[in-house]
C-alpha cells in the first residue's frame, strides 16, 4: 500500500531516507525497534529500557548503548539504579545523567557521571578514576550518584544514595560502549 508521498508501507514496517542521506528500512517487531540501511547493516535498535546505535565496525562490541532505570530512596542506604552487564575481556566506558527530586518537591538535584570498568578473565574492576559533576543541587544536598562494580555478577552498576528519613525519586541512563579487541 502507498501513502499520500507515493511510498509503500506495510505495517510495522517503513521505509525511510534520513537527513544524513543513509536510505534503509524502519521495522517495529514484537515492541523492537531497527534501521538498517540498504547494505543491511542495523545502525539502530531499541527495546524496552535499552537502545542501541551501530559502532564502529573495526572494534568487537562498539555498540553505542543507552540503559534508562528509575528507583525510589527512602533513607541513605546505596541503592542501584540501573546496572550494565561486563563481558569477560571488555572494557566498558560510560556516561550517566541522572536526575532526583524529594517527593515534596521541596528539593532536586542532577549528576552527571563518566567512568569505566574492565572485567579481565572473569575479575571485574573500575578503570581509574570516576568523574562527578553535580550540575545542579538546590540545597547542596548530600544525596549522591556513583559508579561501582559487582565482581561477582560482572556488572558496572550506577548507584545512588538518598537521605536518612526522606523519599526520593530518582531517574537516569547510562551511555556506554564496550571494546573488546580490533578485528
Amino acid at each position: 500500500m502507498a501513502n499520500e508521498n507515493g511510498l509503500v508501507t506495510t505495517p510495522g514496517i517503513t521505509a525511510m531516507h534520513h537527513r544524513t542521506g543513509d536510505c534503509g528500512v524502519e521495522c517495529d517487531t514484537a515492541g523492537r525497534k531497527f534501521f538498517v540501511n540498504v547494505a543491511g547493516v542495523t545502525v539502530f535498535e531499541s527495546s524496552g529500557t535499552q537502545q542501541k546505535w551501530k559502532g564502529h565496525s573495526a572494534f568487537a562490541g562498539s555498540d553505542i548503548i543507552r540503559v534508562s532505570g528509575a528507583v525510589r530512596t527512602s533513607d541513605n542506604t546505596v541503592t542501584t539504579l540501573l546496572s550494565v552487564e561486563i563481558p569477560s575481556g571488555y572494557a566498558v566506558f560510560a556516561n550517566a545523567f541522572v536526575g532526583c527530586k524529594q517527593v515534596d518537591e521541596s528539593d532536586g538535584c542532577v549528576y552527571r557521571v563518566l567512568g569505566a570498568a574492565v572485567n579481565a578473565a572473569g575479575t571485574t574492576a573500575l578503570l581509574g578514576t570516576q568523574n562527578l559533576v553535580a550540575v545542579e543541587s538546590a540545597s547542596g544536598t548530600s544525596a549522591t550518584v556513583v559508579f561501582d562494580v559487582n565482581d561477582t555478577l560482572d556488572t558496572l552498576r550506577v548507584r545512588v544514595t538518598g537521605i536518612s528519613a526522606e523519599t526520593w525519586d530518582w531517574v537516569g541512563y547510562v551511555e556506554y560502549f564496550m571494546v573488546n579487541s580490533s578485528s
